[in-house]
C-alpha cells in the first residue's frame, strides 16, 4: 500500500511539473534569463528572480555529427527608422514606429541595440554604420552577431542601392553618391568587421521618392524598389519585397506590412532565422494578394554556414512532448501493477470464498477485500491524475521539428507503451481464465453441494417415512387382542 501511494505521489507531482512549465516557458539568451508572457512577448527576469522552471536543467540531447553549429555570440544590432523627409521627398507614416517596435523586440532578445530616427545627412547615417561595425570588429573573436535595420526611403540606379537621410538633397542621379548611404557602404563595413555572422533587413522598397533620379537596373530596366545585392561570406538579407517591386505602406500609426509580419514571428521559440523568414513571406504574400499591384514577395539572399535562432533553436514543445509520454508511460506501469495485484487479490478472495467456513479464512477474506478497495481508490486516483495531464492543451511538434534522436525516443516511448498496453491485456486475459476457473470449480462445488443436500433430505424423509412406519406397527401391536374361544 505505502509503495503504490509514494508512486501515485510522485507521478501527481511529475504532473504538476509539466503543467507549470506549459505556463512559464523560459531560455537562456547571452547569459540572460527570459521568460515568454502569455501574450508571446519576451520579458527579461531580473537576476534571482528566475521562476523554478527556469533553473531546472534542460534535457541533455547529444549533437548528431550533422547537426549545424549556432550562432551564439554577444548580439548587436543598428536599428534606423527615418520618417520626417523634408520636400520635396515624400514623408513616410510607418518608419517610426517600426524601428521603436524592432528596438524594444530586438532588447528583449538579448540584443545590444542602437536606435536612431529621422538621421539627417549622409555623414549621420555613415557615423552610426561605422560605430556598430567597430562594435562587431571588437566583438569577432566572442563570434559576435550583428543586425541592421533600416525602414526608410530607399532607391536604386545602375544597379546600386542607396538609403536616403531625411535631408537629403537629390536632384540628379549623381547627388546620389555624395547625399545618400549606399547599401555598398554597409556590407563592405559588415565585411571588415570580420564577425562570424551578420543580418541585413531593409523595409525600403518603395516607390521611387526622388523626381530627378531615373530608377533603372544594371541592364538599363526602369522600374521601382531596390536591387539585389550582393554581401560578404557569413550576410543573411532580407527585403521587403522581390528584386525591383515596390512594397505597399501599413496602416496610419500602423507598421509596415513587412515589419508587423517580422514582429509577429521574431520572437516565437524553436524557428530558425530561415523559418522566421519563410512564414514572414507567407503572412505578407497573403495579407496582400488582392491589392492593386498584386502581391507583395519578400526577398531574402544568404551566404552563412550554421544556424541561428532568435530566441531558441530549440522547439520547447517537443521536450514537453516527450516529457508527457514519459509520465503517461510511468503510469501506464504504475496502471499495469495496480491491476496485477488487483488480479492476484481477486483470486485469494475467490479461493477463501471457496473455503470461507474456515473461521481464519473468513477473517483472511475481510483483511484481502479492505486491501483490494484500497487498491482501487489509488487506481482511480491515478486514472483522475492521467486525465488532467492528457486534458493538458499541449501541441504536438511538427514532424518536422523532431530531430532523429528526438524522433527515436518519442518512436521508442510509444513502443514501451504499447508492450505495457499489451502486457496488461495479456494479464487480464489470463486472469479472466484463471477466475473462470475458479468459478466453474466454485459453481461445480455449489452443485454437488446442492445434489449432497438434496440426497440428505431425500435420505431424512426415508428415515422420518420409516420412523413413521414403525411408530405405526408399534400401535398395533399394543392395541392388539386375542381373540376368546
Amino acid at each position: 500500500m505505502t509503495q503504490h501511494l509514494l508512486r501515485y505521489l510522485a507521478i501527481t507531482v511529475a504532473a504538476a511539473g509539466f503543467a507549470a512549465a506549459a505556463t512559464a516557458q523560459t531560455f537562456t539568451i547571452n547569459g540572460k534569463v527570459y521568460m515568454k508572457t502569455p501574450e508571446g512577448r519576451m520579458v527579461e527576469v531580473p537576476a534571482g528572480k528566475a521562476p523554478a522552471t527556469a533553473a531546472a536543467p534542460a534535457t541533455s540531447y547529444p549533437r548528431s555529427s550533422g547537426e549545424l553549429e549556432q550562432h551564439q555570440g554577444k548580439r548587436y544590432a543598428l536599428v534606423i527608422g527615418n520618417t520626417a523627409y523634408d520636400p520635396p521627398i515624400e514623408q513616410l507614416i510607418n518608419p517610426k514606429k517600426d524601428s521603436r517596435d524592432m528596438c524594444a523586440a530586438l532588447k528583449r532578445l538579448g540584443f545590444e541595440v542602437s536606435c536612431h530616427e529621422n538621421l539627417k545627412t549622409r555623414r549621420d547615417l555613415v557615423d552610426r554604420v561605422d560605430a556598430f561595425a567597430e562594435k562587431l570588429r571588437r566583438g569577432a573573436r566572442e563570434n559576435a552577431v550583428g543586425l541592421f535595420y533600416y525602414a526608410g526611403h530607399g532607391v536604386q540606379t545602375g544597379g546600386v542601392n542607396y538609403l536616403l537621410p531625411t535631408a537629403a538633397v537629390v536632384k540628379r542621379d549623381r547627388d546620389l553618391e555624395y547625399e545618400t548611404m549606399s547599401l555598398n557602404y554597409v556590407m563592405t563595413a559588415l565585411g571588415d568587421a570580420k564577425n562570424p555572422f551578420n543580418m541585413v533587413i531593409l523595409d525600403a522598397c518603395r516607390n521611387n521618392p526622388v523626381p530627378g533620379v531615373r530608377t533603372r537596373s544594371v541592364d538599363g530596366r526602369s522600374g521601382g524598389g531596390l536591387s539585389n545585392v550582393k554581401g560578404p561570406v557569413g550576410t543573411f538579407i532580407a527585403f521587403a519585397t522581390a528584386e525591383g517591386d515596390v512594397s505597399y505602406d501599413g496602416p496610419m500609426n500602423g507598421n509596415g506590412i513587412f515589419t508587423k509580419h517580422i514582429l509577429l514571428n521574431l520572437e516565437k521559440p524553436g524557428l530558425k532565422l530561415e523559418d522566421v523568414f519563410k512564414r514572414v513571406t507567407q503572412g505578407v504574400t497573403d495579407e496582400t494578394m488582392n491589392m492593386e499591384r498584386g502581391p507583395q514577395v519578400p526577398w531574402t539572399s544568404a551566404s552563412f554556414r550554421g544556424e541561428f535562432c532568435f530566441v531558441s533553436c530549440r522547439d520547447t514543445a517537443v521536450d514537453d512532448y516527450i516529457a508527457k509520454l514519459r509520465i503517461e508511460k510511468e503510469a501506464e506501469v504504475e496502471r499495469l501493477q495496480l491491476e496485477r495485484d488487483l488480479i492476484v487479490k481477486e483470486k485469494r478472495v475467490m479461493e477463501l470464498e471457496l473455503s470461507k467456513r474456515d473461521q481464519a479464512a473468513s477473517a483472511e477474506l475481510v483483511r484481502l477485500r479492505n486491501e483490494k478497495a484500497a487498491l482501487e481508490a489509488d487506481k482511480r486516483k491515478l486514472e483522475s491524475t492521467m486525465a488532467a495531464v492528457r486534458s493538458t492543451p499541449q501541441p504536438q511538434p511538427a514532424k518536422a521539428s523532431l530531430s532523429r534522436e528526438e524522433q527515436a525516443q518519442v518512436d521508442q516511448l510509444r513502443k514501451e507503451m504499447a508492450q505495457l498496453k499489451q502486457e496488461r491485456g495479456d494479464a487480464e486475459q489470463k486472469a479472466r481464465l484463471e477466475l473462470t476457473k475458479l468459478q466453474a470449480e466454485k459453481a461445480k462445488m455449489e452443485s454437488e453441494k446442492t445434489q449432497m443436500e438434496a440426497e440428505m433430505k431425500l435420505q431424512q424423509e426415508k428415515l422420518k417415512n420409516a420412523r413413521d412406519e414403525t411408530r405405526q406397527e408399534e400401535g398395533k401391536k399394543k392395541v392388539f387382542v386375542p381373540p376368546s374361544f
